[in-house]
Formats: C-alpha cells, sequence, structure tokens
C-alpha cells in the first residue's frame, strides 16, 4: 500500500519538476534567440530564379508587345543596423528575362497579331534605399529604387523594336528566412517580388512594364 502511494507521489513530483523546468527554461531560450539579434554592418548578396513576364503598350496607337520566361537575378544589398534587428540598406538589383518567342498586337489585335519564335530579351538593372526587419531569423523587407531597362527583340515585329529605356521605377517585396552558420554569416531562403514602369526620356507615348517572382538563396553577413 504504502509502495503504491509513493509510487504516486513520486510521479505526481516528477511531473511538476519538469513542468518547472520548462517553465522556467523558455527565458532562455528566448535569450538564446536574441542573440541572433541583427546590429551594426549589414551585407547580403542573393541569387535568384523564378519567373518574369514584360510588356510595353503604346498609348496613342494601342501596339503592344509582351513576353514571358523564366528569369535570373542578382541582389547586393550593403547597409547598417541603427537598431537591433532593423536594417536599412542600398539595394542593387540585377534581373534578366530570356524568352524564346515575342507576342505582339497592332492597334490592340485590330490590325493584326502573330508570335515570333526568336529570342528577346528583357534586362533591368535598378539602385535603390530599402528596409528589412527581423523576427528572430524571419525576414520581411520593401525597397524603392530607380532603374533603366534594355529590351532586345527579334526583328520582323511591326510594333516595336529593341530600345534603352533608362527612366523607370522599382518596387520590390522580400521574405524569407535565415540561418546562423557563425557568428557573423548566415544562409538563407527567400523570396522576392519586383514591380518595374519604365518609360522613355521625353516620351509619353511608350510604357514598359515588368513583373517577377524569385526564389532566392542568400547569403548574409551582420
Amino acid at each position: 500500500m504504502y509502495k503504491i502511494k509513493d509510487s504516486a507521489m513520486f510521479k505526481r513530483l516528477s511531473a511538476l519538476i519538469a513542468i518547472f523546468l520548462i517553465v522556467f527554461s523558455i527565458p532562455s531560450i528566448l535569450h538564446a534567440q536574441d542573440s541572433t539579434d541583427k546590429e551594426g554592418l549589414f551585407m547580403r548578396l542573393a541569387l535568384g530564379g523564378g519567373y518574369g513576364f514584360s510588356m510595353s503598350v503604346d498609348d496613342i496607337t494601342d501596339d503592344e508587345v509582351r513576353f514571358a520566361s523564366g528569369a535570373l537575378a542578382l541582389d547586393i544589398q550593403l547597409g547598417y543596423c541603427p537598431l537591433p534587428n532593423l536594417a536599412f540598406f542600398v539595394d542593387l538589383h540585377s534581373l534578366a528575362i530570356p524568352a524564346g518567342s515575342v507576342k505582339y498586337e497592332k492597334n490592340g489585335g485590330s490590325l493584326g497579331d502573330g508570335t515570333i519564335d526568336k529570342f528577346a530579351l528583357a534586362y533591368n538593372q535598378s539602385v535603390g534605399l530599402g528596409g528589412m526587419y527581423y523576427i528572430y531569423d524571419f525576414y520581411g523587407g520593401i525597397a524603392v529604387g530607380y532603374s533603366f531597362m534594355y529590351w532586345k527583340l527579334p526583328d520582323g515585329i511591326p510594333t516595336a523594336q529593341s530600345e534603352f529605356i533608362p527612366a523607370g521605377l522599382l518596387v520590390s517585396l522580400m521574405a524569407g528566412k535565415d540561418w546562423r552558420v557563425s557568428e557573423d554569416w548566415a544562409l538563407g531562403v527567400g523570396l522576392r517580388f519586383d514591380y518595374l514602369y519604365n518609360s522613355p526620356f521625353g516620351s509619353d507615348d511608350t510604357t514598359y512594364t515588368t513583373l517577377d517572382v524569385l526564389a532566392q538563396f542568400v547569403i548574409t553577413y551582420n
């Protein structure tokens, strides 16, 4: 009888001790995670691949050219963390969308349309400013910048030609997760969405719109 009571009491005591240890270990776990706070110099390199879409529209003639394909991107971000887990940075973004075919419509399709199965390329380079906030090793960020774009189109398109477009706006959204591999370095994965709007200087006739969604491999130094 006493052995049964002692055994039941021992189980209750063990359970109480386990609960006590778990509860009082939570602050230590949170403190250990706080050690990953971002402070000081902030540098990121991101290599990305995904899907991109680019198009031009002549607002007067309603001519349209568009193509979509896989996209490749390289991002370099240099900045500083003035507060724990909050970073401000200069964002350098390079994007290439190579395509194997181009679709066009003349006067909204009323004067003809078609597809040309030849190589086309939309290349965009931008520089901007951004901010990023970390919650432990998860992050979200935004960047806004100035961009220029080069369109390489095949011969035979009656509505447009290859062109360098020096004026544009870039808006980017970023999110992902890092894993610390040392005190200063982290490896991570992320997603980036870019919206680019370009219009040549001195002309309001033709506008260029580019969208992309990228999966990224990220290296961070902080």
